[in-house]
């Protein structure tokens, strides 16, 4: 059994949301309002009425309430497996031909119905494991029934992958490392043969793909965080001196980390 949860939420205009478990998937449904989402990289990415859009698991997130808004939030650690079979195939092969931007899907009516429902319940006080289960259930199947391949595939891209439970571990792990062997390690894999597996699912090496991840952790709390200094931002994410963390900001974003900082007083 999943464990896996829907709640449903409200918040006031100008307030954050942020769901509090980083070691799950979520699925964010605004029946109401609009947002702006930031995730990882991608920042501010505004979100409106009767649009879903997925914070996946391991990510930095904040959501911000543009008007009075209502949401549903659906925490999920995996997917169903009914996805592991030929349906993840097909969505496989859809991806391979995308880029992965972040984009809300729309909430068709069947799934409006399906929230509407759920909130029903939950105002008469039902609620327990075995209905969040079988709503589980339920909402990955109107997926697969209600929504075009390439739009399921656009909500889910960072989930999507030849080995599903290998994708879910790396994803889940690749923040406690700081090295390629300390991944394989936690994940029980020769070294070796976890790098073919790394190559074979996400396109690149296991040292460029840790890279990218720790490029947009660091993206994010230098455009979001502003409660944090530079100082505080280079020593949470590894780096000794400020020359190197200017470096790798220069390597990876074509600026200066001071750069990226300043663009956030620009846009408030």
């Amino acid at each position: 059994m999943n464990t896996s949860g829907f709640s449903y939420h409200e918040v006031e205009e100008g307030g954050m949301f942020r769901p509090e478990d980083v070691m799950y998937n979520h699925l964010l449904f605004l029946l109401d309002g609009r947002m702006q989402v930031s995730c990882n990289n991608f920042i501010r990415k505004e979100v409106q009425a009767d649009e879903c859009v997925m914070l996946p698991i391991g990510a930095d997130a904040k959501c911000r309430a543009l008007s009075v808004c209502r949401l549903v939030c659906f925490s999920f650690y995996n997917l169903p497996a009914d996805y592991n079979g030929v349906y993840m195939a097909d969505l496989c092969r859809t991806v391979a031909g995308m880029e992965y931007t972040f984009e809300a899907i729309p909430l068709r009516e069947p799934l409006q119905k399906f929230l509407a429902l759920l909130l029903g319940y939950f105002s008469e006080g039902i609620d327990s494991p075995e209905l969040q289960e079988v709503k589980y259930q339920e909402f990955f199947l109107m997926l697969q029934v209600f929504y075009e391949q390439q739009e399921v595939a656009k909500l889910l891209y960072p989930l999507v992958g030849n080995d599903p439970s290998f994708r879910l571990e790396v994803l889940l792990h690749c923040r406690k490392v700081n090295r390629v062997k300390e991944l394989a390690a936690l994940l029980n894999m020769e070294s070796r043969a976890f790098g073919r597996q790394m190559k074979e699912e996400f396109g690149l090496s296991p040292y460029q793909w840790l890279l990218k991840q720790k490029a947009g952790h660091i993206y994010f709390s230098l455009r979001e965080e502003k409660e944090k200094s530079l100082e505080a931002i280079w020593h949470e994410h590894g780096f000794r001196y400020a020359g190197h963390f200017s470096r790798f900001c220069k390597e990876q974003f074509n600026v200066p980390p001071l750069k990226i900082r300043n663009a956030l007083w620009r846009e408030t």
